[in-house]
């Protein structure tokens, strides 16, 4: 099929979304289904993507198993955007996307993102492990990967020891100071007390000249309920 009609078929189809949502998805899953053509599946799922309806979900989850990067890519982009807790097995394969060393980067960014807009876990589940395991990674190739599994670490608002501490040890030594910036959003969302993740921000505070930064340890701080916040504000 051209790309022009493809692509005038998938506006359609959206436009259609609006008034007919059941009949459309439901046409897009019949029609996925039995498909095993690579631009059928593409553009099809690209448009399930963008409608982010749960109705899919059914369908988009064996397709993170799919052979073709850009199918993969556009069903882990849908369940960001769709963000459902129904389905474990969405968590469950999205997590072996995340851990896998022969998987595009782009793919593994949006499973990534898409277990923070999920924001469950269990201790079967350890979502907060496999993140975890990505912010390890040191190459700067990876940098946006880390950054977004800091950011799903805080949508998770796992008060586990070993995610508080590394998030404040990133706050305060990575180099990145984008980075660091995201580690203590995620600390603020978290926002448990805790004396030594108080201290390590405050650290963060005296020693980074970076405005935003220091602006987002003080609102950590302040939703931590942390003395420490009035005394370092007056600066």
């Amino acid at each position: 099929t051209n790309k022009d009609v493809r692509d005038t078929a998938a506006a359609a189809l959206i436009k259609l979304y609006k008034t007919h949502s059941i009949s459309v998805v439901s046409a897009l899953n019949r029609s996925l289904v039995r498909s095993k053509d690579k631009q059928t599946l593409t553009a099809g799922t690209a448009v399930l993507a963008q409608l982010g309806n749960e109705k899919s979900l059914p369908l988009l989850i064996p397709l993170l198993s799919s052979q073709y990067p850009q199918v993969k890519k556009n069903v882990t982009w849908a369940l960001y955007r769709i963000h459902s807790r129904s389905n474990i097995r969405a968590i469950e394969e999205l997590k072996k996307l995340v851990n896998s060393d022969t998987e595009y980067l782009s793919v593994r960014i949006n499973a990534v993102r898409a277990l923070g807009a999920i924001g469950l876990d269990s201790p079967q589940l350890k979502v907060w492990e496999t993140l975890l395991d990505v912010i390890k990674l040191r190459s700067d190739k990876f940098t946006a990967l880390r950054a977004f599994a800091i950011e799903s670490l805080g949508e998770l608002r796992e008060a586990n020891p070993a995610v508080i501490n590394t998030l404040a040890k990133i706050a305060e030594r990575d180099p990145n100071t984008e980075i660091k910036k995201t580690a203590v959003l995620a600390i603020r969302k978290i926002a448990v007390e805790d004396r030594d993740v108080e201290n390590s921000l405050a650290r963060v505070f005296k020693k980074n000249v970076d405005v935003e930064l220091r602006i987002r340890v003080l609102e950590a701080l302040g939703d931590m309920f942390s003395p420490r916040t009035a005394e370092l504000a007056s600066d």
